[in-house]
């Protein structure tokens, strides 16, 4: 009897209250307002006055970002909703989809973060060196280049449908019927260190990071004195030329979505760092609730 007991141990999270009302609560109006806005851009950039290389990577990028925003939901906030509510319904929906979603979310994630890199290089090209006609961008290239984020995306994350297994325990009631367990590749040492640890921050975080950052300032920079050329030799005229005015757009968008991404993600870049040079036991440790609210934090505005 004991030993059954022991088996079907059910337990819920630590300061479930707190992660309910900043995830399921906030963390799911947040998304709900991004999924709403991104899918009013998708709708806009279609438009086919709105075509270019850009607003095609826009367009994708917001795509992308739905998905994203619908599986961060699915993942994060239904777990904490069903617990907090002792909802079994939910309880059973959540395990059924879990295994893929988490796979899939990460996928969307990846492409998220690399379609902003094209779509910043595009405009570092555009902006940064407008002469140079061989390194232009075209509509032609964009789609290729979006295709093949989104296998790259794909083949890099899908190691992780191979990480988690559902168990289900018939002997058990309710919560601890069923439960999610590590596969021996999730729990292999040299997997998790080289893949989930270096390969992974250093693919999704480091590399993304310092790219846009670099390249979103050489555009910030040679946006703003490419327009105060303009205003000088604009002086009397009525209108700017409409292709100019739309690359200008397209130039401020850019420099506002990689902003909030770099915002967004800068704590996720700290959280890698500390974990690199502490140890996740340790933070786990010295510091559980500042380490475990940082990291709801990161899954979430990492989304």
């Amino acid at each position: 009897m004991t030993e059954a007991n022991d088996t079907c141990h059910y337990e819920k999270h630590e300061w479930l209250e707190e992660k309910f009302y900043l995830i399921s609560v906030c963390g799911t109006a947040i998304a709900l307002f991004g999924i709403i806005a991104n899918i009013t851009t998708a709708l806009v950039l279609k438009r086919p006055k709105m075509r270019s290389p850009s607003n095609i990577y826009l367009n994708a990028l917001a795509i992308c970002d739905c998905f994203l925003l619908v599986t961060a939901v699915m993942l994060y906030s239904v777990e904490y909703v069903y617990e907090y509510f002792e909802n079994v319904l939910l309880y059973k929906m959540w395990y059924s989809y879990v295994k893929y979603c988490y796979p899939l979310s990460n996928a969307a994630q990846t492409g998220s973060i690399y379609i902003t890199v094209s779509v910043t290089f595009e405009r570092y090209l555009a902006v940064v060196h407008p002469n140079r006609r061989k390194l232009k961008c075209q509509q032609s290239t964009t789609t290729p280049v979006i295709v093949a984020v989104v296998v790259f995306s794909i083949i890099f994350n899908f190691s992780k449908f191979f990480e988690i297994d559902i168990v289900e325990r018939a002997e058990c009631p309710n919560f601890s019927r069923l439960a999610l367990v590590s596969t021996p590749l999730l729990s292999d040492e040299i997997y998790r260190y080289v893949y989930t640890l270096w390969l992974s921050q250093l693919v999704q975080v480091l590399i993304p990071f310092f790219t846009l950052l670099i390249f979103n300032t050489a555009i910030a920079i040679s946006a703003r004195k490419q327009m105060h050329r303009e205003r000088r030799l604009s002086t009397g005229q009525a209108h700017l030329n409409e292709m100019k005015e739309r690359s200008r757009d397209a130039t401020v968008i850019l420099i506002v979505v990689v902003l909030n991404f770099l915002i967004c993600n800068s704590w996720g870049l700290v959280m890698t760092l500390m974990e690199a040079f502490y140890g996740v036991p340790t933070l786990v440790v010295t510091w559980p609730k500042f380490y475990t609210f940082s990291r709801e934090a990161v899954n979430f505005l990492g989304k």
